[in-house]
């Protein structure tokens, strides 16, 4: 449920809303800020949405948290650290999640994109994989 009113500036032209300007929507557990230029057909419900989807600070901190724990009992506390840096840090924004996305086509069955791209690539990827054998071969 919106946890707020929203206000959109929608331009309408030939069955289709586009939001004039962006849009921020605050729910429980995450935003949706939708950028302007996302739209949706009324006339056979396609859209083309693009925006950012952000966790809230409880929901980030519970996954983060998860993930660490279950790659330090698996792989150890050394690959934890490292797939955090390589993985997840990258996603985080302000210590919450944040996802850009683009979601398209039919809005009952829409195709969704993420476009995090990884900040820290090469070495430190190879040191995970790395980390992550070792501690398989180690159990």
């Amino acid at each position: 449920m919106l946890e707020n009113d929203a206000n959109l500036n929608l331009d309408y032209f030939e069955q289709k809303f586009t939001l004039q300007k962006q849009v921020g929507l605050t729910f429980r557990d995450f935003d949706l800020l939708l950028k302007g230029e996302s739209w949706v057909s009324v006339a056979d419900s396609m859209h083309e949405f693009k925006g950012f989807l952000t966790a809230s600070e409880a929901l980030s901190d519970k996954a983060v948290g998860g993930a660490e724990e279950f790659l330090a009992d698996n792989f150890g506390t050394e690959a934890a650290a490292l797939a955090r840096s390589a993985a997840l840090e990258p996603l985080l924004t302000d210590g919450r999640i944040e996802l850009k996305f683009t979601s398209e086509e039919d809005i009952g069955r829409p195709k969704v994109r993420l476009s995090n791209p990884l900040k820290r690539t090469g070495d430190s990827l190879k040191d995970v994989g790395k980390k992550f054998l070792e501690g398989l071969l180690n159990r």
